[in-house]
């Protein structure tokens, strides 16, 4: 369909048009030297983390509790989150466009709701007052709904995000922004069970899940301040306009 749509003949026309008027990729390490895009990466690696927390230490845990005994019982918690997710990720799409919430709050949003999962999965010794020292199998259900929603609201606008910072450089950034985006993804993926095991086996789960919680909520606040600092001007019809140029481009003045 896309084929039919864009005809090839265009795609490699823009392709020579952007080559002729000397446009190159934005490198990767100018694309790290901003501090929006660098905290925004660190955001993906730890909302994909969650997942993957999860997955070498929640079965324990709900068998402990006594929620899920069995593989299948197991199996079916863990799909609370990926059907949050699934289900979620097309309105989140949606809202988060830059003409009504627009991505930079949706992904505080995201990452708050995590940090709130994994208080009440633990369930948080801080927030004993309200479990009593125990979590029944609702309290899990709803930190794994959260989980599943807070990830897609925390990864879907990553990438309008990077590329409104980048601002006028945002086409010659795509391919820098991929990689950033691919290797945050990967790492989350990689650090998130061998967080979960090396917490849990030191400090038992709940306090594993509160230490990730306070990691979450510290990374929200760095990147309030830095957006408070460094803030994102708003422009007409609700778009964002560029942070700081990450690569401009050299202007040669014609002597006479």
């Amino acid at each position: 369909l896309i084929h039919q749509r864009v005809p090839p003949e265009l795609c490699r026309q823009e392709a020579l048009e952007k080559h002729e008027d000397g446009e190159r990729d934005v490198p990767l390490g100018d694309l790290l030297r901003n501090p929006q895009i660098l905290l925004i990466a660190v955001a993906s690696v730890l909302a994909n983390s969650d997942y993957a927390f999860l997955e070498p230490t929640l079965g324990d845990h709900a068998k402990a509790l006594g929620i899920a005994t069995s593989p299948d019982s197991i199996g079916l918690l863990f799909s609370v989150s990926s059907v949050c997710y699934t289900i979620s990720c097309p309105a989140i799409g949606l809202l988060s466009d830059r003409s009504r919430i627009g991505p930079r709050p949706m992904i505080y949003a995201g990452l708050l709701a995590q940090a709130i999962g994994f208080l009440l999965i633990g369930p948080s010794p801080l927030l004993g007052w309200l479990h009593g020292g125990s979590a029944s199998w609702l309290q899990v259900v709803g930190g794994l709904v959260l989980f599943g929603v807070g990830e897609s609201m925390s990864m879907t606008p990553v990438m309008d995000d990077m590329m409104a910072s980048c601002g006028e450089h945002a086409d010659a950034s795509v391919n820098s922004l991929s990689s950033v985006l691919a290797a945050s993804f990967s790492l989350g993926q990689m650090v998130g069970p061998v967080i979960g095991t090396a917490l849990t086996s030191r400090f038992t789960f709940p306090w594993a899940c509160t230490a990730m919680a306070l990691v979450l909520l510290v990374h929200t606040s760095a990147i309030m301040l830095v957006e408070v600092l460094s803030p994102k001007r708003t422009v007409r019809e609700g778009a964002y306009q560029e942070l700081s140029a990450v690569n401009p481009p050299e202007v040669e003045v014609a002597e006479d």
